[in-house]
């Protein structure tokens, strides 16, 4: 990983989530990740849940979903001396 790079790590239940719309699947979750790149990172997993559950059209999901987001940064004291 690189500064500025973004990770999103989501369970196989956000994934694969089934409804009678389909699965929720990976061109879903691209999308809904690439909606919500200019979000601030405690906001990403938000999008994404909201997401899942309205491809549930609302209805409660039969399992759980976990969805974390993380931004990489330069350690602290490298960007503090500019070293690489």
């Amino acid at each position: 990983m690189e500064p500025g790079d973004r990770l999103v790590i989501v369970s196989d239940r956000v994934f694969s989530a089934r409804s009678a719309r389909g699965e929720f699947g990976a061109r879903a979750l691209e999308q809904a990740t690439r909606r919500s790149r200019l979000q601030d990172t405690a906001d990403v997993p938000l999008t994404i849940v909201n997401e899942l559950i309205e491809h549930h059209e609302g209805a409660n999901l039969a399992d759980d979903a976990v969805v974390v987001c993380l931004d990489w940064h330069r350690p602290a004291a490298r960007a503090a001396t500019g070293a690489e």
